[in-house]
């Protein structure tokens, strides 16, 4: 009765994010004291068994984090439902796209991302005969380096889509995701091969190079990448956790 009010007591004075947390902690604890015991008796190094409980515990985490508010260094500008009906068509037309590309351009951003396939021209649909938007996209792909496309490397399952044709590799990222089971997305690889940087990674690269800080490879070690000044490492494979932005930071198009 006694144990009772004082968990009531210790409940009500705590904010429900601290609550959230405790309880994670105390689950994971269960899990790593469940996974030593389970290698102990049976002397496997994982026990895949635990591996959707983890998870679980995890994306608890992840939904259990107070919101910092909208970032203002970040602009992401999202194409919805209603703008899809207003156009016409989808994809958006290169029109569209290089109108807004130039919209963004008159504030001077430190870099504009492009999360749209364009290997392929896509003309406006109500005159098909009009391919003029395709070469004013290009064109402003072509003359800043501030703007960053995207490719896809694909796998035996997927196919390859590759960058739009005659811009510098700098200004290319793969948006390859590392999809788990469930078919959620937790996890984002920051460069594959000998060193491509994700979309994301290019990105990030871009803004820093403004402030002094460059990527470079390691002559100690191959497969790691440094920045000069040093600021950060990066290994061959690296992955980074997901996390999810706030919604206020997100305007329509």
């Amino acid at each position: 009765m006694i144990l009772s009010s004082l968990l009531s007591h210790f409940r009500s004075r705590l904010p429900e994010w601290a609550i959230a947390t405790l309880t994670g902690l105390a689950v994971s604890g269960l899990i790593l004291s469940l996974r030593q015991v389970t290698r102990w008796q049976i002397g496997f190094l994982r026990f895949e068994g635990l591996q959707a409980l983890e998870l679980a515990t995890y994306d608890h985490f992840v939904q259990s984090q107070p919101d910092l508010g909208a970032d203002p260094r970040l602009l992401v500008v999202g194409i919805t439902e209603a703008d899809i009906h207003r156009l016409g068509q989808w994809p958006i037309s290169d029109r569209v796209l290089s109108t807004l590309v130039q919209k963004l351009q008159r504030h001077q951003p430190k870099v504009i991302g492009l999360d749209l396939w364009r290997n392929l021209p896509v003309v406006n649909m109500q005159d098909p005969t009009d391919t003029s938007g395709h070469a004013e996209l290009m064109a402003q792909l072509q003359s800043s380096d501030r703007l960053i496309a995207i490719t896809k490397f694909g796998s035996a399952e997927e196919v390859t889509i590759p960058a739009p044709a005659g811009i510098a590799e700098a200004q290319v990222g793969f948006n390859d995701v590392v999809v788990d089971s469930g078919g959620i997305i937790r996890r984002n690889l920051l460069y594959q091969g000998e060193y491509f940087p994700s979309f994301s990674l290019r990105m990030a690269l871009r803004y820093l190079k403004d402030k002094g800080i460059e990527d470079a490879p390691s002559s100690v070690n191959p497969n790691v990448c440094k920045s000069d000044p040093p600021c950060f490492g990066l290994y061959k494979g690296m992955m980074v956790a997901m996390s999810t932005p706030t919604l206020g930071a997100i305007k329509s198009s």
